[in-house]
């Protein structure tokens, strides 16, 4: 199981530079300044040089862990507290800078509730199939949440989901607020799991929509990124084995 990366690929400030900017506006409506919601056939004009990748996301969380509500932050949608009936799909198109190269992620978010799940029993495999990562998503205001993770993935090991990449996202982060959550349980998570959590902050009202989701979204990418390109060196390097 690889540990989460911090982007070191990816050019974390780039979006903040003229070119940068100019990308983004594009996934942008310029009547409401909202992000679009791209349909399934849809994507964004970039009208520039540019590469696309795709990877399909399923988020895991116990009820009441907000995945519904943050899938649609993520894609820079409204924001729903209601819990999810069925298979939720949302597409994010993300551009990052990669060394000199401009890469569009579009992120395929699978999420389900927990009452749906256990109630259909084809819905869990449909979330798994073709599957690129496991996001699992915990409160930092609910101990049992991060618990829940730690079940989960043994639960997902046992079933031999090892190919599955594993990013974990901790909500309702709040610097000085006394949590439920403590910094000590954190390190022994990470290091148990050899990962690193992401926290996504509490939402600040003066705070563009996209200053808080970038780190998130920059790092989900960077750690789908680096893995592939370590996929690709593998095979490349056994298959010069083959021929010696």
């Amino acid at each position: 199981m690889q540990r989460s990366v911090s982007t070191t690929v990816i050019q974390p400030n780039w979006l903040n530079t003229v070119e940068g900017d100019s990308v983004l506006k594009r996934l942008f409506d310029p009547v409401t300044s909202k992000r679009i919601e791209f349909g399934i056939l849809e994507k964004p004009d970039l009208q520039i040089n540019y590469e696309e990748v795709s990877y399909k996301l399923f988020f895991i969380g116990k009820s009441g862990a907000d995945k519904t509500r943050i899938v649609a932050e993520l894609a820079g949608r409204t924001v729903s507290h209601q819990d999810s009936h069925g298979i939720h799909k949302i597409n994010i198109y993300w551009p990052t800078k990669i060394w000199d190269k401009i890469i569009l992620f579009r992120l395929q978010c699978w999420e389900a509730g927990d009452s749906g799940i256990k109630k259909f029993s084809h819905i869990l495999p449909a979330c798994l199939d073709k599957a690129d990562a496991l996001v699992f998503i915990f409160s930092f205001e609910d101990n049992n949440s991060l618990i829940e993770i730690s079940q989960n993935i043994l639960k997902f090991k046992a079933k031999e989901t090892s190919q599955y990449a594993i990013i974990v996202i901790g909500t309702r982060y709040s610097i000085g607020k006394n949590l439920a959550i403590s910094f000590n349980d954190i390190k022994e998570f990470e290091n148990k799991w050899h990962l690193n959590i992401l926290k996504l902050p509490a939402v600040v009202d003066s705070q563009h929509e996209i200053t808080r989701v970038s780190p998130i979204l920059n790092s989900i990418c960077e750690l789908l990124w680096v893995r592939d390109q370590e996929y690709i060196l593998k095979q490349s390097f056994d298959k010069f084995n083959l021929k010696e």
